[in-house]
């Protein structure tokens, strides 16, 4: 059973209200709270998973990878964020997933989201926008890795990074960068000597500074450079 700290936290997720009464009781209920390790699975690529997953604290990464040991980081998600629900219906992973710090999710068994569902509507409604914003996602990831060389998106993801982190400055590691683009470290270096070089971003350790944001935001909207091989 969760308690009230959790039900605090339910009910704030934009996603899962506006709560009733009697749903919240559900939840609480119904409800399993775990805890996982830095690092430790939450499921692999082609498990069971009959879950709806809401992350209570700590961030999870989805994520792909290959037998060459190349990752592709699909999203992240931070406190308050529901992962999982495309798998409701499946019930199998399509991708892997892993606790990235120490984390603690909650997670309601496909039967109890129907249940709700059931009850009230506008959680469908709300469900199915979650749904929407990840397919647009997965949609402008397909045009980029079509579209873009790697020194374009490089700069896009830095971009979208600085967004959530202090004033044109990050801390990323070269391992970090390679699997956001699905790429190896190598080429990452590579790419990211030539934004240096372009004078649009400095290093300094594993921070990166941005010194020309406009120009960092011209070279991440353009597309195909032929005088760079890398995607």
């Amino acid at each position: 059973m969760l308690e009230r700290s959790d039900i605090d936290l339910l009910s704030r997720i934009p996603a899962l209200s506006p709560p009733r009464a009697e749903l919240l009781s559900l939840m609480k209920k119904t409800g399993v709270k775990r805890a996982y390790a830095p690092g430790e699975a939450v499921f692999w690529v082609g498990e069971r998973v009959d879950r709806l997953f809401v992350v209570a604290s700590g961030s999870v990464e989805v994520y792909k990878d290959d037998f060459e040991g190349r990752k592709l980081t699909l999203f992240k998600y931070y406190s308050g964020d529901i992962f999982c629900l495309a798998t409701l219906n499946v019930e199998r992973a399509f991708a892997n997933a892993r606790a990235v710090e120490t984390s603690t999710l909650i997670s309601f068994e496909k039967r109890v989201v129907d249940e709700i569902i059931a009850a009230c509507p506008d959680f469908g409604l709300n469900f199915l926008g979650c749904l929407s914003s990840k397919l647009v996602c997965f949609s402008i990831m397909v045009d980029d890795l079509a579209f873009k060389d790697l020194t374009s998106r490089l700069a896009k993801l830095l971009l979208v990074t600085r967004e959530t982190s202090r004033p044109n400055r990050m801390k990323l590691s070269l391992e970090e960068l390679a699997a956001r683009l699905g790429t190896c470290q190598e080429v990452v270096s590579r790419a990211l000597r030539k934004l240096r070089e372009e004078g649009l971003v400095e290093r300094r350790g594993h921070r990166i500074l941005i010194t020309d944001p406009d120009g960092l935001r011209d070279r991440a909207e353009r597309g195909h450079d032929h005088g760079d091989g890398e995607r």
